[in-house]
Order: structure tokens, then sequence, then C-alpha cells
């Protein structure tokens, strides 16, 4: 009987047999090749196997188990994982054996603190086997739980050899079954401790392995590329081998290969290599952090029975915070040109304190280009680009889901190439129920204040860059740093930076070839004179020193009414066309952009046509002038 769960082993086996354990190939790999080892500190590991012998193991150097029996949820000294580790059962190696469902599943252990005195211990199962005896229809559990575990042909066995050392013809049959492989040689032959799991199929239960091995390499690449690509897994010192036996090839996962991809884009993720660059962050899951990704620290807050959330901007100044919930209104607390200082430091000051503090962790923003977005499509395996956008969550340092963004009315395909990562730890387990199936985490579910804190930074900017909103080229092409639209960034979040007035631009100097002596600048033209109609096309600078900011925007609007007042020599194409460049060409004058020159420029060419008479050119250019 198990004593996790108090049941018999046969039926825990139906159970999850019945269930296919709740695994994939990817989820039952994820489980005992990496989780296991990873959460008892092996530092590393090794995945070996033999399409010719239908066989397939898994080697790790860490202490070794205390109880052989613990694997399954049995035996004594065993304890209930720590609550820093990921679910809230021990039992996940039975549940992964039971997917995998070798003929012939052996563990072997050297631990050198064991509690049952041996320090080698093994444990044999016909899985199978028992597999196929617990489905049997109208099965007598309790008389399958006798076949499987005891009388002399029971199906799960502990070899105890009369000297405290491996049973001789098992590792004997291990070593040909693995061409006498030079890591396993080494288990048996020297006093390392550590754990060796080995599953065996047979010809007519080969259909599993064929199809796991057919899987591995994108499993692996899944690893490498997001899974475990942090500093608590491979991005540390952690390395794991994938060594095929028959021809002797191998691959690495290490710190070096996980810096060459990463969820957030190249380059994002800087390692060591930092001296030349200032802004940048050191995260306990990815390390050090560098301007392409936007770094928010959320620190939640009870304060009479309501939560709040103050979120930091790390990347630019941490005086750059705001608050999120228990009203809806958001509230920013920086002291830079607030002008509402003594009301907002009220507020920081009631809800923001120790003792209301509950929990901690970061939100991370990143945009990627269009050829990284269709690489992160093939190593994580999915059909669209669209299902990559949303929000990836990461718990203890290691990714455990993707699930969609929490925001009313917003669909993947809107959103553009941009990466939403969610840190979580042991104190956030309240907030986003991450104890269930990892692959049914939802943020539907979170606690209010997640959902509309993401709401609060993420709808903001993405409303600013969608490409309806003229951020086609950053959706593009992605950005390497965010310092260039920073200002724009901290507006739509609510800080109050003022937007600097533009500058009138300069006119250039002719100066004759016959005149040596620099000619003065001449003065621009007053606002309130009026502008002669050019004979020939006007540069568009000319347009802008002769108008300020709301004139400009009066007159665009003025030419919009022009182009639906009747006259038909262009076609509705055009119009719209003409009406998207008059709407980009307004939106930049509100915010100062400095394309908008290029841009006018570009509207003056529509206006005029490629296909026009010069006359009518000339007329065109004036219209526009006149404004």
């Amino acid at each position: 009987m198990t004593e996790i769960t108090g049941q018999l082993l046969s039926t825990r086996l139906q159970q999850l047999a019945g269930e296919a354990a709740g695994h994939t190939n990817e989820s039952a790999q994820y489980e005992i090749t990496f989780d296991n080892p990873i959460d008892i500190d092996a530092n590393n590991i090794k995945l070996i196997y033999s399409c010719e012998n239908l066989c397939w193991a898994i080697l790790d150097d860490g202490p070794g188990a205390k109880n052989i029996d613990n694997l399954w949820g049995t035996g004594e000294g065993m304890k209930i994982k720590s609550g820093d580790k990921i679910g809230n059962k021990i039992a996940g190696e039975l549940a992964a054996a039971t997917f995998f469902e070798p003929n012939r599943l052996m563990y072997f252990s050297r631990c050198n603190n064991s509690i049952t005195g041996r320090k080698h211990q093994q444990l044999n199962a016909q899985m199978h086997k028992m597999v196929q005896t617990v489905k049997t229809p109208d099965m007598d559990l309790t008389l399958a739980d006798n076949m499987i575990t005891k009388g002399p042909n029971r199906l799960v066995r502990k070899p105890e050899p009369d000297s405290d050392k491996f049973d001789n013809d098992n590792v004997a049959y291990i070593k040909e079954l693995f061409k006498n492989n030079e890591q396993i040689l080494n288990y048996f032959n020297t006093d390392c401790t550590g754990m060796l799991k080995v599953f065996k199929n047979e010809e007519d239960n080969k259909d599993k392995f064929i199809k796991l091995i057919e899987e591995l390499p994108m499993i692996i690449d899944k690893v490498e590329f997001i899974t475990y690509n942090t500093v608590k897994a491979f991005r540390g010192t952690r390395t794991f081998e994938y060594i095929n036996v028959d021809n002797g090839s191998s691959s690495i996962i290490n710190k070096e290969t996980c810096s060459k991809n990463s969820i957030f884009g190249p380059e994002a993720i800087l390692d060591d290599e930092y001296d030349s660059v200032e802004d940048v962050i050191t995260d306990d899951t990815f390390g050090i952090i560098g301007e392409k990704v936007l770094y928010f620290w959320n620190t939640i807050y009870e304060h009479q029975s309501k939560k709040y959330n103050k979120c930091l901007v790390l990347n630019y100044d941490e005086e750059d915070e705001f608050l999120v919930g228990g009203e809806s209104v958001k509230r920013y607390l920086g002291t830079k040109a607030n002008t509402n200082a003594t009301a907002n430091a009220t507020i920081k000051n009631l809800i923001c304190t120790d003792e209301n503090k509950k929990a901690e962790f970061p939100i991370m923003l990143s945009f990627i280009n269009k050829d990284e977005a269709e690489n992160q499509k093939r190593l994580m395996n999915e059909n669209t680009l669209e299902s990559l956008r949303q929000v990836y969550i990461y718990y203890q340092g290691r990714f455990i889901a993707k699930c969609k963004a929490p925001i009313t009315g917003l669909q993947e395909r809107s959103l553009p190439n941009f990466r939403i990562i969610i840190v979580l730890n042991e104190l956030t387990v309240n907030l986003v129920n991450i104890r269930a199936q990892k692959s049914s985490i939802s943020l539907d579910t979170a606690d209010p204040i997640i959902i509309k804190t993401i709401e609060e930074i993420i709808k903001p900017i993405i409303n600013k860059y969608s490409s309806q909103n003229g951020g086609a080229d950053v959706i593009k092409n992605g950005i390497s740093s965010w310092e260039p639209i920073k200002n724009d960034i901290l507006r739509v979040l609510g800080v109050p930076i003022p937007i600097p007035l533009p500058q009138k631009p300069k006119l250039p100097v002719q100066v004759p070839e016959h005149i040596s002596v620099p000619i003065p600048v001449p003065l621009p033209v007053p606002i309130s004179l009026p502008i002669p109609p050019p004979t020939v096309r006007g540069p568009a600078l000319i347009v802008l020193a002769a108008l300020n900011k709301t004139q400009s925007i009066q007159q665009l609007r003025r030419l919009k009414v022009k182009l639906n007042s009747g006259q038909h020599y262009r076609t509705k194409a055009d119009k719209k066309k003409i009406y998207t460049v008059i709407n980009n060409i307004e939106k930049d004058i509100v915010i100062d952009d400095d394309v908008m020159i290029d841009k006018i420029d570009n509207l003056i060419e529509m206006l005029m046509g490629l296909d026009k008479t010069e006359n009518e050119k000339i007329k065109n250019a004036a219209a526009l002038q006149e404004l």
C-alpha cells in the first residue's frame, strides 16, 4: 500500500494507466529525466539510449535514494516535497514509469546516507505486465496487488545480494544492453553516488519506445530553449548529455548552449559579459538581463481586505512606480513632475508597508523580430505564431506553462511579436494556482490583482505599438533596447513625463560659389504671414515652419474633409491610403515623432501622383502648401 495515498499499488496503477498517467512523452520526460534529478541537486544528468536494443537509461550524480521504496510513495523516511518544489505529490516517478510502460524497469541507487543501512539499493519491475494486469476487465485489485507484490513470481522485486553491492547478473545485463557505455561503466565501477534508471522494451511492446525516440530531439530542443533555460537549471553549472550508444554520437545542454536561445530573443540575457552595459538587472531565474527586456518588479500588499500591487520599472528609475488595485484608478507614485505628490505619498505610506506585504515577483516584456519568432515556433513545436503570443509562467527556476493573457477583448492574433514572462515563487502560490496539472494552469482563475496588473501593464503598451496605431516597424523588426522609446512607454503607463516642445527647423543656407564668406541664416517666416503657393513642389520643412501644432492638426483635418467633398479624381483605395497617412501624421504631431517630416513628404508625393500632369502636380502641391 502506498503511504502517500493509502491505496494498494494495484489501485494506484489502475488509476494512472487509465489516464495515460496524465502524461505525454514530453511531460513524462520532464518529470523523470529533469525535474526529479534537479530537485535532489544532481549536477550532471545523462540520457543514454540504444535503438538496436530498445532500451534507454537516465543517469545522474545526485545523492541517490535514502530508501528506494520512496520513489513510488512508500517506505520509511518518505516525506512530501518541500514547498519550493513543483507539485505536491511525491509519486511522480510512478506516474511517469506507468506512462512509459517498459517491459522491464530497473532502478539502481548508490547512497552514502541510507536509511535502510544499504549503500546499494535496487528495484526491478515488470511494468508492462503490471499495467496489463490492472487493466484486465473485472480484475480484483486485491488479487492484482498480490500478483504484483507477493510470491515467488511477483512483478516487483528488490534484489538483495549477500554483501552490500549491486546484483552481479543485473549489472552484467545493463552493461551488455548499453554496449559497455563509458558513463554506465563508471557508475558501476566507482564509488560515486547517484541514480540509474533503465527502461527496456521488447519487440511486442516497441511502439512506445520508437515514438519516444522520434520525439526526443524536439523535447531536448525545448529543454534547451525554454523549459530549463534558467540559472537554477542548465544556465547555471548543471549539464545534460544525450548519448546514442549505437553510433557513439552525443549532444550537450549547458550554460553555453542555453545562451544561444532565449524566450526573450537574442542578446537579452547577458550572462557574465556585461561590463560595457549600464542598465542591467540581475534576476534570480534568468541571470543578467539587458536593455532588451522591460522589467517590472511587483510587490503585492493587502490593506483593509483589498489587494494592491506596487509596480517598479527597474530598467530606468526606481521612482517610476505606480499602484494597481483596490480601485480602478492607476496611481503614479513617483516624485518626478508629480502634481499630486502629497496625495500619492499618503496612499503609498498607508498601503505599501512591510506589515501589508504579501508577495513579490517580476513581470518581463520583450519584443522579438519575425525571424526569431519563426525559430521559436519550431523550437516550441507550435503550429502558429499566434499560439506563442501568450503569457509564459516560470516557477522556482523552470518554465511550467503558457496561457492566454487575461485581458478582455484581446486575442493572440492582435498581439505583436511580444513575449510576456511572469516568474512566480512559493509566496505567490495563493495568487496563481500552480498545484494543479501544469498544462491546465490558467491566469483566468488567478487572483484579480494578478489579472488587473497584467492588464494595466500590457494593454497600454500593446495599444501603443499595435499595427493599427503605427507600430508596424516595431512589430516587424523588434527592438534591441527599450531605451529609445522608454519615455513613450512610461507615459502610456501613467508616468507624468512632459512631451518636449518641437523645435522649429532651420532653413538651409544657400552660399553662391563666387562668395567665400558665410551668409547669415534668414529668420523663419512668421506664422502670421501667409506663404505663397510654390510653382513646384516645396519641401515639408517650409510647411512645418509656418504652422504650430494646433494649426497643423486643424489643417490636416481640413484636408480629410476636402478628400471627401465630391472630387472624383481619386479612387477609394487612394483616399483610404491618404486618410491613413494623414491620421498617422496627426498622431505623430501630438507625440512629436522624429519621422513626421518624412511622413508629410510622403503625403505630398501621394497628393501629387506620378500619373498627373505638371499643372495638376503644382495645383496639388500648392493646395497642401496653402494649409
